[in-house]
């Protein structure tokens, strides 16, 4: 039973479902000596958002005191294999017109959903 799914629908009044685009990160390439990165998707999804809890951030590894982590709690199971490792690109998500890197993937069992913490960031940034 996705417990998430139940919750997100009656607490829409405050934290309204919204739709992100997903972008899984599935490799570098190497273009005359210029290493790029490629991504799938976009992938879009229903998500629930709330700034990261404090607690929480200090067990991230290169946690940025200046940034802005947020958690999206989304309801789709078939999201696998989400990549966290943002020195060679990483997963992210867009929302608003701005780039959330994947830097933790606190939720996946097999429930229908998962929850994802990002650090916000502009489209620009690689």
């Amino acid at each position: 039973m996705n417990i998430n799914f139940i919750s997100s629908r009656a607490l829409t009044p405050v934290y309204p479902i919204i739709q992100v685009d997903v972008y899984l990160f599935t490799g570098q390439v190497n273009v005359l000596g210029t290493v790029g990165t490629v991504y799938s998707g976009p992938t879009t999804v229903d998500a629930n958002i709330q700034f990261a809890i404090p607690e929480k951030l200090k067990h991230i590894q290169g946690y940025n005191q200046t940034s802005i982590y947020k958690d999206f709690w989304i309801n789709q199971e078939q999201l696998t294999g989400l990549n966290r490792n943002i020195s060679t690109g990483g997963d992210y998500l867009v929302f608003e017109g701005l780039k959330y890197k994947v830097v933790w993937v606190d939720e996946k069992f097999r429930v229908g959903w998962v929850l994802l913490t990002c650090a916000q960031g502009d489209l620009t940034d690689d």
